[in-house]
């Protein structure tokens, strides 16, 4: 039992170790779950594939240089061992670089063109290839949709039939034919049960990582500025045991102040404590960022906000948390901008799938050595707003970059671009 125990985690470790290899194979950036499990399965099949059709190529080849064994038909078995790999490698190349459906595509057309050519019609047509025909169905479901299985029986069904009746067989194996719609039928129910739990297992995923962000993000809250603000205060109160009548003033008045931005911290995160559970609706991000920023605007009358957008309406999954992540950043623009004369400036563009917004000030900026802890969840620099606001933005799939608002000079100013994906309905 034990020894049955050491096999199976080592035949894992294998198992896991091949499947990350084959990250490489695939795109680096995959937000949808379903697509990358069909992507690592197209990889996995192409290389088995292209791996098979090299090793018979050169068994063939080491069996005729040592006359072992001759073949009928070498030249025959060049060509199609040449086609394997070809089909392989072109398969392997549209699963990396364009879309899965395509590289699905073209493998299920190869294993019906294997299906058909690599046994005789008698055979074929009274069902001694079923299982080879079965292949691309099952594959079908799982690649390319699960009711896709169906229509892969129904090919599978008329290229028996026409094979049968052109060399004169008459119906081909009637019970072969049932059984591929049987299998299509199971293989609908299981794709789309697969479908189903790898979705629900990645938003599991999803939310847990992000409670696990938000449970890291108030711990280093607590332990860094809620804590410096209250050391602030045991020293206040300490220094005014012995202060002079007119140094009380003074220390009173920075432990207030030290207080205040306590409470501050505290509404500001339990405004978010909710994040998480909020579901996501349509919403108009030019409506709601003109509103947000229209009510910054006479918050802060001192600040010059300029304000451009380029789109009318543009629709995104977000929540009533959008106007607390605008918020947010334009707070952030000020906050730490020492000048006098406070600019900042907001713009709404479309970039192809989705939007952008991008939320520039005159401030004194952050060199880049600085910048990239600013949104690091491990090495928290500066305020809570834009760490908040990287929680809220990845709840909408968009990212939250950092850079110079005049490319090149980061003493011009930063420029915080939010990128999120347009609303598909």
């Amino acid at each position: 039992m034990k020894l049955l125990h050491e096999r199976f985690i080592l035949l894992r470790y294998y198992t896991d170790s091949t499947l990350n290899r084959l990250r490489v194979l695939l795109p680096k950036d995959i937000g949808n779950a379903v697509e990358l499990r069909k992507r690592k399965i197209t990889a996995m099949i192409s290389l088995v594939f292209f791996s098979s059709t090299g090793l018979l190529l050169s068994i063939m080849i080491a069996s005729l240089s040592l006359e072992i064994y001759s073949y009928s038909d070498v030249e025959g078995v060049y060509l199609s061992s040449a086609f394997g790999l070809v089909v392989s490698i072109g398969i392997i190349v549209l699963n990396r670089f364009y879309t899965v459906q395509s590289a699905s595509y073209i493998l299920i057309v190869t294993l019906f063109a294997i299906a058909m050519f690599t046994d005789n019609p008698y055979e074929i047509a009274h069902g001694r290839s079923i299982v080879v025909f079965i292949v691309p169905i099952l594959i079908s479901a799982i690649l390319i949709n699960p009711l896709s299985s169906l229509i892969s029986a129904g090919i599978s069904s008329i290229i028996i039939t026409l094979i049968s009746i052109g060399h004169g067989f008459g119906l081909p194996n009637i019970p072969s034919i049932f059984l591929f719609f049987v299998v299509a039928i199971i293989a609908w129910y299981s794709a789309a049960t697969a479908d189903q739990n790898t979705v629900q297992m990645s938003s599991a995923k999803s939310q847990l990582r992000a409670e696990r962000d938000r449970a890291m993000f108030l711990l280093d809250i607590m332990g860094h500025d809620i804590r410096n603000n209250l050391q602030a205060i045991f020293i206040g109160l300490e220094i005014l045991v012995d202060a002079h009548p007119e140094q009380r003033t003074e220390v009173i008045r920075k432990s207030i102040s030290a207080a205040a931005k306590c409470k501050q911290i505290i509404t500001k995160v339990k405004r978010t404590e909710s994040l998480t559970q909020i579901p996501l609706k349509i919403v108009d991000i030019v409506d709601s960022a003109s509103r947000k920023i229209n009510a910054f605007r006479q918050k802060h009358q001192d600040v010059e906000i300029i304000l451009h957008s380029n789109i009318s309406l543009g629709y995104v999954w977000a929540d009533k948390y959008f106007e607390d992540l605008i918020e947010n950043v334009l707070e952030n623009a000020i906050e730490h901008n020492p000048k006098s004369e406070k600019k900042v400036w907001v713009s709404l563009e479309r970039d192809f799938n989705g939007y952008e917004i991008k939320i520039a000030d005159n401030g004194t900026g952050l060199p880049l050595d600085r910048r990239y802890d600013i949104l690091n969840p491990e090495r928290r620099y500066g305020g809570v707003g834009l760490h908040q606001s990287r929680h809220i933005v990845s709840k909408y799939k968009g990212t939250i970059t950092i850079g110079d608002r005049i490319e090149g000079d980061y003493t011009s100013g930063l420029e915080v671009t939010i990128w999120l994906p347009i609303a598909k309905i």
